[in-house]
């Protein structure tokens, strides 16, 4: 099928991510339940995505409409203050990417107020690290830069988000907290740019940290918010073509190893399935599963974290990787 330069603007310039109507009425059955727990507008979600062009080389940053922008809050039990920031650097990273990793770490730490509002003026309620590794130079100036540093800046994006995310969620207006949950390739992204429309904050991540991310929903619950953690499953190996066709054709760095990979869908899993349990009586705190097979997304159950075979999971990705490269 032929594809035009429009629809390839519409839909982020992704050919695989074309939608049929009958996605488009799956993902609304979603949307609804969205709407009925937690009081989201289904009809503020459009769909198909139209993605900013925030990634690329060259890229011009876009603000997103029908969100909040702006200074988050900065009453003083919000701000900390610059000697009581920390982050501890990740190891075993080359001579080059340590020069990268200490150099994002020192411009956060010499104005982290300054990141911390430019990322809610870009991104709004979007909050992800994938997203806060667009304010480093190092990582967001080339192509080439996006391929060798994404890791190196991983740990200062990891911490600008977080904070964001603790700051939002004790402004005024913040009511419902939406977490995607999902190995990487899975297409939390591509219904996080959707979600971030409606009236709530997404934080866009894998969730397969079980402790991390179960201490943020603590937090979201601790500031009165309703949760909803949405687990989207797909197939790791298929998950795993996808993730390096949206590296190659989105020039953005998001690379992974296969053990890396592995990791986040068994993590993510696990995660949703404890947290499930540990809040099974919690009525802030509703799941909602999508079973995102061959792109064609419908509405599952709690089974579906059941659902992947994670036996040798690393082996297996290391051989489609090798598989694919030869194809290349």
């Amino acid at each position: 099928m032929a594809i035009g330069h429009e629809s390839l603007r519409r839909y982020g310039g992704y050919p695989d991510l074309l939608m049929k109507e009958h996605r488009r009425r799956n993902l609304s059955l979603v949307f609804r339940d969205l709407h009925g727990d937690l009081q989201i507008d289904p009809l503020t979600i459009e769909l198909p995505i139209v993605t900013t062009n925030k990634r690329g080389p060259g890229a011009t940053s876009t603000v997103r409409k029908g969100v909040r922008h702006g200074a988050l809050a900065s009453s003083a039990c919000t701000r900390r203050e610059v000697n009581e920031l920390r982050i501890e650097p990740l190891k075993n990273l080359s001579p080059e990417e340590c020069k990268v990793q200490a150099r994002s770490i020192r411009q956060l730490l010499g104005n982290p107020e300054a990141y911390l509002d430019r990322y809610v003026e870009i991104f709004g309620n979007e909050i992800g690290s994938d997203n806060a590794a667009e304010l480093f130079p190092d990582y967001s100036a080339s192509r080439e830069a996006r391929r060798a540093n994404r890791i190196a800046v991983a740990r200062s994006a990891a911490w600008v988000s977080h904070e964001v995310f603790r700051r939002r969620i004790l402004e005024r207006d913040a009511q419902v907290v939406l977490f995607t949950a999902g190995g990487t390739g899975s297409g939390k992204s591509t219904f996080a740019a959707n979600l971030c429309k409606a009236d709530c904050i997404v934080f866009d991540s894998t969730f397969s940290d079980t402790a991390g991310h179960g201490a943020l929903v603590e937090e979201a619950l601790k500031a009165q918010c309703k949760v909803m953690i949405v687990y989207i499953f797909r197939d790791p190996l298929a998950a795993y073509t996808a993730t390096l066709k949206r590296a190659a054709e989105e020039a953005c760095g998001r690379t992974i190893t296969p053990r890396t990979h592995a990791r986040t869908h068994e993590g993510a899993a696990r995660t949703v399935k404890y947290l499930s349990g540990r809040y099974a009586d919690n009525p802030k705190v509703a799941f909602r599963f999508i079973d995102n097979a061959d792109w064609n997304p419908c509405v599952g159950s709690i089974e579906l974290t059941s659902r992947g075979d994670y036996t040798d999971l690393t082996a297996k990705i290391q051989a489609l990787d090798v598989k694919l490269h030869n194809l290349t």
